[in-house]
């Protein structure tokens, strides 16, 4: 397995079944503040693998995490017939559960 560096993740991306859901996110219209709209936004979800010494332990992902991530984010590889993800620390929108 590749030894992520410089704040950065192996991720391990879940299947298109479990990746298909729908993530509701509001965003303001940063001129008019009374102004909202709720936009559907497709996130891509994957299990941490491996985290860069330098990553963020205490409040960021950990080790078996699931976390969500853009859907263009990361740069792919695939190892022993696996596809996986090396995400910078700073792509990740969040951590489920």
């Amino acid at each position: 397995m590749i030894r992520p560096r410089h704040k950065r993740l192996v991720v391990e991306p879940m299947d298109d079944e479990k990746m298909s859901s729908v993530i509701e996110v509001v965003q303001f219209d940063k001129f008019n503040t009374k102004s909202s709209g709720i936009e559907g936004k497709s996130w891509n979800r994957g299990r941490v693998l491996a985290l860069a010494a330098d990553c963020d332990k205490e409040n960021g992902a950990q080790i078996g995490d699931i976390v969500l991530f853009t859907k263009n984010g990361g740069l792919p590889f695939r190892e022993q017939d696996r596809d996986f993800l090396l995400l910078s620390e700073k792509d990740l929108f969040g951590v489920i559960g």
